[in-house]
């Protein structure tokens, strides 16, 4: 070989290294690190599992407890979009939050949904999506809810409880009422479940699922 041939030919490619350990995911999809191929060619989860500890909360109870909580939560919220208060009709200040406040609860129904239908035993990811996100949206419906009794309490404060139709004025004080305390119940069933799901206990479990 010529020294031009030399010049152009290519080096030879360094050895590769061996493939290190295997990588932990971050982020939203942080678990997808605990799922493994096996040798049989299946996916297998290795991370940690989680059950209820029925010595202080069985998972029968916690889950009775949280959907005689959550009923009355989502059932004031609908009603108090049924209503035909003044302010549900063209009060963005009113109807905004009531949007919110049910996308926020529909959203903490889904995850009380998703426990149930977990059996006795959950995978570490499962729980921190269901459990551990119950309290935040369930703050969230908190908030959205407080916005919209204060927002009709000011409307109230302005215009009144009047209604204005074909036939005259209609006093609405009593559908008024009603919205205020479907508010308020629902405020209040969101904390119980804030309170309730930061209570129930947890022991790791040596099956996995």
């Amino acid at each position: 070989m010529n020294e031009e041939e030399k010049n152009n030919s290519s080096p030879e490619a360094p050895p590769q290294k061996a493939a290190g350990p295997h990588k932990k995911r971050r982020g939203r999809r942080a678990y997808l690190s605990d799922i493994r191929m096996a040798a049989d060619g299946r996916y297998h989860y290795t991370g940690d599992c989680y059950e209820y500890d029925a010595k202080y909360n069985p998972r029968t109870a916690v889950l009775l407890r949280l959907w005689l909580t959550a009923a009355p939560a989502i059932l004031a919220c609908v009603i108090s979009g049924c209503l035909s208060a003044p302010f549900m009709r063209d009060t963005w200040y009113v109807i905004a939050p009531f949007g919110f406040e049910l996308a926020s609860l529909g959203s903490a129904v889904w995850a009380i949904g998703r426990i149930t239908g977990n059996g006795s035993v959950m995978r570490s990811y499962v729980r921190k999506q269901t459990f551990g996100a119950l309290p935040r949206r369930c703050w969230f419906a908190v908030c959205f809810a407080a916005a919209g009794l204060i927002g009709a309490a000011v409307y109230l404060i302005l215009h009144g409880t009047a209604v204005t139709t074909a036939s005259g004025n209609e006093d609405q004080t009593l559908v008024c009422i009603l919205y205020l305390v479907c508010k308020a119940v629902n405020i209040v069933c969101c904390i119980l479940i804030v309170l309730y799901v930061r209570s129930v206990f947890w022991k790791e479990s040596a099956k996995k699922i």
